[in-house]
């Protein structure tokens, strides 16, 4: 398990370094997780970013993809006060809250940043717990056209 939350760490450190500077210090730690159907999450407050055991055999870019979108969320709890983000943590968790937003919004953050291939390549071997709360591939792929950023 050492190996990947290793690799996992070079290529967020790569990351953050290229193209998210607010977060260069940030202290946080990488574990990787078999409970649930995502691949990825951030876990704020006690700053986790979880990296699903099935996403070992992911080539690099898939990776990139992966993490960079859970850098956008770890961006977007850095800017959250403590209550508003417990009461995010707690209302993500049920059904009815409105992911769609949520996660289009990182996705978008996502594609402006310049990865929007990389999150392509994720989506294909995407079938989570909430399936239609991301941007599909075609969606993606036209937003960053749209933005020249494909």
């Amino acid at each position: 398990m050492k190996k990947y939350t290793k690799k996992y760490r070079n290529i967020a450190d790569r990351l953050i370094e290229k193209s998210f500077p607010e977060l260069r210090g940030k202290s946080f730690k990488i574990v990787e997780y078999n409970f649930t159907k995502t691949y990825g999450g951030f876990v704020p407050i006690i700053n986790w970013l979880g990296i699903h055991k099935r996403c070992r055999n992911f080539s690099k870019v898939e990776l990139e993809g992966l993490i960079v979108h859970e850098l956008c969320h770890m961006k977007d709890f850095e800017s959250m006060n403590f209550f508003k983000t417990l009461l995010w943590g707690i209302l993500s968790n049920i059904p009815v809250f409105p992911r769609k937003k949520l996660e289009s919004r990182v996705d978008k953050r996502v594609v402006k940043k310049g990865y929007a291939r990389q999150r392509v390549g994720v989506d294909k071997k995407f079938d989570v717990e909430h399936p239609n709360s991301y941007m599909s591939a075609d969606e993606i792929k036209s937003y960053a056209k749209k933005i020249g950023k494909w």
